[in-house]
């Protein structure tokens, strides 16, 4: 193969790994920052779980806290979080609805796991 053939084919090579390091790095960057979203989502909304189960009626908190049903077949979700999440998509392009019901569960349940024996 001709000398310059050659040297073109491994610049060619060389930039096609350069691109896919960069690539690598670039991907690596955005997960982490999506990363971080997510706990910022399922922080606050496990800080509005405990606030919202600290409102609920009875039958909302244990169905909250015992259940193993999707959050969205919930009652609890129509009477407390349907609102709220409509609200929070509109505001935000980037909320990750998943995080912040994981976290909006587990506040309700660390309210229940808190008040729970104290009960008659």
């Amino acid at each position: 193969m001709p000398a310059f053939l050659l040297t073109l084919t491994k610049g060619t090579i060389m930039s096609d790994e350069t691109e896919s390091t960069e690539k690598i790095s670039v991907i690596e960057r955005l997960s982490q920052e999506k990363e971080k979203y997510n706990e910022r989502y399922k922080t606050d909304g496990c800080k509005q779980g405990k606030k919202d189960a600290q409102k609920m009626c009875y039958e909302d908190l244990v169905e909250v806290a015992t259940s193993n049903e999707d959050v969205y077949k919930m009652t609890a979700y129509e009477t407390w979080l349907e609102d709220s999440i409509k609200d929070l998509r509109a505001d935000d392009s980037i909320f990750d609805e998943d995080s912040y019901l994981d976290g909006w569960v587990e506040g309700v349940c660390d309210f229940w796991n808190e008040v729970e024996d104290n009960l008659s």
